[in-house]
């Protein structure tokens, strides 16, 4: 995410002169380079570390239910196909 942010502050410096409505400010650039392509990625980017956040912070809640005796989880047991019998 450092190289996307780095890529889009350049691109500001770059492009702080330029009027919004210049179509040839970014001609010559690949598609990827894009400021548009650039944000795109920035954006999937933050979406994967929120949905890791949220992940981390549910675990961290039932870890934390659990060690209070809120939510039982020691009487959900996981049965293999080796054991299921008895």
């Amino acid at each position: 995410m450092v190289q996307t942010n780095n890529k889009l502050s350049g691109k500001a410096d770059s492009l702080a002169t330029t009027e919004i409505t210049d179509k040839a400010a970014e001609a010559g650039v690949t598609r990827e380079e894009t400021v548009h392509a650039l944000i795109d990625k920035w954006a999937t980017l933050n979406l994967g570390q929120a949905i890791i956040t949220g992940i981390g912070s549910l675990c961290a809640l039932l870890a934390t239910l659990d060690k209070m005796d809120i939510v039982r989880f020691q009487d959900v047991g996981l049965t293999s196909g080796a054991n299921r019998m008895g």
